[in-house]
């Protein structure tokens, strides 16, 4: 053997020394040499990763639930496993985790209609910052962005309208509000045909329910005459509230998310279009960007004029004609008529004029 050795010449001594590291190497990565398995009695079984594997396997199989695994699936992990998993790899939001939120703007910085405060007396309601009514309370917007809300009836205060479809009957959620800097927590199993009601501190209540028309109200209301200061609120899957984790969301991501229910229009022109061949009648194109939630019902604050075939002439009424998949809604005006059919634009009659377009729930 040493004289066969000794014979070797440089380059076939390298040659051979790149082969045994070839296959050592083999051996440690997959378990096999020369293509063949390694058995367990052979030392260099117990030097390859595949031994390792197998006895890190042996000490978490898939049944232990404090072990996370990504090679297997896993059924008996509890939220509370699954969050410290995921904050221990730094998933998520400032290196926690944290649930999407089913609720829109949930930190109320979309804010369409410019809202700053109202009344809303013993009896009314009415839209605040956008998807955020108030009840029967004082709505106030804060400097901070946050919102003040002070019941003038018990149990009232401010709700979200959504789809029903964005809940699954039998599914557990978590509500949470964090008011003044505390975060109160709701966790429930979604019905459609129940009403559902917890109260924290001695007046505050979560509160939700199912309307008839197919979507669900999600409430945070107190005791009458007394203040609250929400700063966000959130309604998540599963039994752990992430709220404290959060961040206000991008702002036009929110806010596209906001038009699908309502628009607030000041653009100066605000469309164009055609006159139709009655002359009576223009149908002017708004490009919005989205798709509203359904067919919007419009108003207008103000006044709009149209200009056609060197004629301007104000219009007396307007309602929706249709709303396109992608690029907004056209309009109907009605005019005293114009001269002749042609082409038409349309602008303010001053710069506070606007129209909005609704399909709230």
């Amino acid at each position: 053997m040493a004289d066969f050795v000794s014979s070797l010449t440089g380059v076939q001594m390298d040659n051979a020394l790149l082969d045994m590291a070839e296959h050592n190497s083999e051996a440690w990565a997959v378990g096999e040499r020369n293509g063949v398995a390694v058995g367990s009695d052979d030392v260099t079984y117990h030097n390859n990763a595949q031994y390792y594997a197998q006895q890190a396997q042996s000490i978490a199989p898939a049944s232990v639930t404090e072990a996370v695994r990504w090679d297997v699936a896993q059924t008996a992990l509890t939220d509370a496993n699954k969050q410290q998993a995921r904050e221990n790899i730094d998933a998520g939001k400032n290196g926690a985790w944290t649930n999407p939120n089913l609720l829109d703007n949930p930190f109320f910085r979309i804010n369409q209609r410019s809202f700053t405060s109202q009344d809303f007396g013993s009896s009314g309601n009415g839209y605040t910052v956008d998807r955020w009514k108030g009840y029967r309370s004082i709505v106030t917007v804060k400097s901070d962005g946050t919102i003040d809300f002070t019941p003038n009836s018990a149990a009232y205060g401010i709700a979200q309208y959504i789809e029903a479809g964005r809940l699954v009957v039998g599914n557990t959620y978590t509500a949470s509000v964090d008011i003044g800097g505390t975060i109160y927590s709701w966790t429930f199993v979604y019905s459609a045909t129940a009403v559902y009601s917890s109260y924290f501190g001695t007046s505050n209540r979560f509160y939700h329910h199912t309307n008839a028309n197919n979507s669900v109200d999600f409430w945070i209301t107190g005791a009458a005459n007394t203040t609250y200061n929400v700063r966000s609120f959130k309604l998540e899957l599963g039994t752990v509230s992430t709220l404290a984790n959060d961040t206000p969301p991008d702002y036009g991501t929110e806010l596209a998310k906001c038009m699908r229910y309502f628009v607030r229009w000041r653009n100066d022109p605000i469309g164009f279009g055609y006159i139709s061949s009655n002359t009576t009648y223009a149908y002017i194109h708004i490009p919005i960007g989205v798709t509203m939630r359904a067919i919007p019902t419009v108003s207008l604050s103000g006044g709009i004029n149209l200009r056609a075939n060197g004629q301007t002439l104000g219009v007396s009424s307007l309602s929706v004609l249709n709303q396109t998949q992608t690029t907004g809604v056209t309009l109907t005006m009605t005019t005293s008529g114009f001269s002749s059919v042609g082409a038409v634009s349309g602008y303010w009659n001053s710069t506070s004029d606007y129209i909005d377009l609704s399909a709230d729930l």
